[in-house]
């Protein structure tokens, strides 16, 4: 599972019920708060069954936040990786998420994955 690489900085997870919505509808309802900016390097959504999905990601950092709308995904195609807005590794003070536009009751996962550590 993602969540034991040591990488991975937090999970967000939540079910969603069928039905669609207008993106400037949705607002990011599960957020991880960081206690410092960490350098994160790209973003993993999953969704579990045989159905599709859309999510709003906002990022913040200490410039402001960024409001990113990713396309319809489907869930047997997970995980669907999702570069950081700002380029990685983009340092984050908070990732929040909210998936919509889903054709079936399911559940989703974003898995959070920092900057890899150089070996040594």
């Amino acid at each position: 599972m993602a969540e034991a690489n040591p990488g991975v900085l937090g999970v967000l997870v939540s079910n969603i019920d069928a039905g669609e919505q207008a993106p400037q509808e949705v607002e990011p309802g599960v957020r991880l708060q960081f206690p410092a900016s960490q350098p994160v390097d790209h973003l993993e959504f999953s969704c579990f069954g045989n159905g599709q999905m859309r999510a709003v990601i906002r990022t913040a950092t200490d410039t402001g936040s960024r409001d990113t709308t990713v396309g319809a995904m489907r869930c047997r195609d997970s995980p669907h990786r999702i570069a950081v807005p700002d380029g990685p590794p983009a340092a984050i003070d908070s990732v929040a998420c909210s998936a919509f536009d889903s054709d079936r009751t399911s559940t989703w996962r974003l898995v959070v994955v920092g900057q890899a550590q150089p070996s040594g």
